[in-house]
């Protein structure tokens, strides 16, 4: 009768502690629905989209209204990206407000094929292909190029008038001071353009110094309009000009 009875009571004690276990399960998960839902949804790193945007795109994306589930579910299932975007992770700030990170691809440039911009890194690699227009990111002309895929090098006939870009655009990222458009001429001549300035740089003899030094200047005809003349600088000739509404004359 003692060991029945034992076993009774062994038997109950099981039976109390699954229904205890099940009871705080229970309230967890409705503390889980009830207290984590999102109320405030912070965005960062973000430059080409806005933060409105943003916020779209993450709840168009199998959205939960949950902090902490819409935290792991988007560590296994990631939010579907957009052009120029290269990743977006979300953290959890708190029980209701998530802040979400996005990384946007790097670009140095872009050129026009069509009603195709092509955009590429520093290293010369195709990041998108779209009809938008980042007017943020500088226009390349005079650079001729055939085929080109994304996240392939872009295949252009004259690597040393790419390699030329190239060293513009990292130069420029560098200072900070942003370009408009990039030309490069049949003479090897280089043209830089920002707002109703054009920069002639000459060709690119000395363009490194030339490069360092033209924040300051263009600092001081940001205001202008016309040409300023750097084709002869160098580290011995500081010398430059600026002759107010001339223009370029191509043909």
């Amino acid at each position: 009768m003692k060991k029945e009875h034992a076993g009774q009571n062994g038997r109950r004690w099981i039976a109390a502690a699954f229904l205890s276990a099940a009871v705080l399960l229970g309230v967890g998960i409705a503390l889980l629905i009830t207290q984590c839902r999102i109320e405030t949804m912070k965005v960062r790193g973000n430059i080409h989209y806005s933060d409105q945007q943003i916020r779209k795109l993450v709840r168009s994306s199998h959205y939960i209204d949950n902090s902490i589930l819409l935290t792991a579910k988007t560590k296994v299932w990631h939010v579907r990206k957009k052009p120029f975007i290269d990743s977006i992770d979300i953290h959890l700030a708190d029980r209701n407000t998530v802040l979400v990170e996005v990384t946007e691809k790097p670009i140095a440039a872009c050129v026009l094929d069509g009603k195709n911009y092509v955009y590429f890194d520093q290293n010369g690699t195709v990041t998108d292909v779209e009809s938008r227009y980042l007017d943020d990111i500088p226009l390349v002309e005079g650079v001729a190029f055939g085929k080109y895929a994304v996240r392939k090098t872009l295949d252009v006939e004259d690597q040393a008038a790419m390699d030329l870009v190239l060293q513009i655009t990292e130069c420029m990222a560098k200072s900070g001071m942003r370009i408009d458009k990039i030309l490069l001429t049949e003479e090897k001549e280089i043209y830089l353009f920002r707002k109703e300035v054009c920069v002639r740089m000459g060709s690119s003899g000395n363009l490194e110094i030339k490069l360092a030094n033209l924040p300051d200047m263009m600092a001081k005809a940001d205001d202008l309009s016309g040409t300023l003349h750097m084709e002869n600088y160098s580290e011995r000739n500081r010398i430059v000009s600026f002759i107010k509404g001339e223009k370029p004359d191509f043909s």
